[in-house]
């Protein structure tokens, strides 16, 4: 008998901490009701209350040389340590957005063959072989780097955000302030304007949903 109250009384335990770790979240509408979103992005809930939100710098952190890297956790910590205000930590997946590389490499794979086409028209015999060389090679290397470009549009870019808060707007934009300049050039923070903005509440409220 013990023994399974032993068991009961850990399992009890058990599901405690197991319960402790479940997200609480629900959805951000319900969590931060939303009244109006300025066009600076500055985010204006129901109770009249504001908030910001920065993007971290994109920093790919396994290309960094020993010192960058411990620069930039070194500026994280920092900021941690000196910024004592309400301060929330959002990450996200977006797809990664591509579309003005794509847009420059089909302009450059437009305007080789082109010139490509023009060449075959004149056939400048002396140097008629050279430049084709050279314009093909050009080609390829734009079809390269368009293809190339567009598996990475594939692939997910994590996405950093910090969320400052205050009683007013003034409050608000000081913090954004101080944040920047806590974060350095290291962290790069940047505010999110209303389209960003907008986008993320949306997609951390689909988040919350389909949980």
């Amino acid at each position: 008998m013990k023994v399974k109250s032993s068991k009961k009384e850990l399992n009890f335990k058990l599901d405690d901490i197991l319960d402790f770790f479940k997200t609480k979240d629900v959805s951000m509408i319900e969590s931060l009701p939303i009244k109006r979103i300025l066009q600076n992005g500055i985010v204006v809930d129901k109770k009249d209350h504001y908030q910001a939100f920065l993007k971290v710098k994109t920093t790919d952190l396994t290309s960094l040389s020993s010192d960058d890297f411990n620069r930039t956790v070194n500026k994280f910590t920092y900021l941690l340590r000196v910024y004592t205000e309400p301060l929330k930590i959002i990450s996200l997946t977006y797809p990664t957005e591509v579309r003005e590389q794509l847009s420059y490499w089909k302009y450059r794979i437009d305007v080789t063959k082109k010139k490509l086409y023009a060449l075959e028209k004149t056939r400048e015999y002396e140097t008629y072989s050279r430049k084709e060389e050279y314009l093909r090679n050009q080609l390829t290397l734009a079809y390269e780097n368009y293809n190339r470009i567009g598996y990475v549009g594939t692939l997910k870019e994590l996405t950093f955000l910090f969320v400052v808060y205050g009683k007013t707007q003034a409050e608000v934009v000081n913090r954004i302030k101080d944040m920047t300049q806590y974060g350095g050039k290291e962290l790069g923070l940047g505010l999110l304007d209303k389209e960003k903005v907008t986008t993320v509440l949306t997609k951390l409220n689909n988040m919350n949903e389909k949980d």
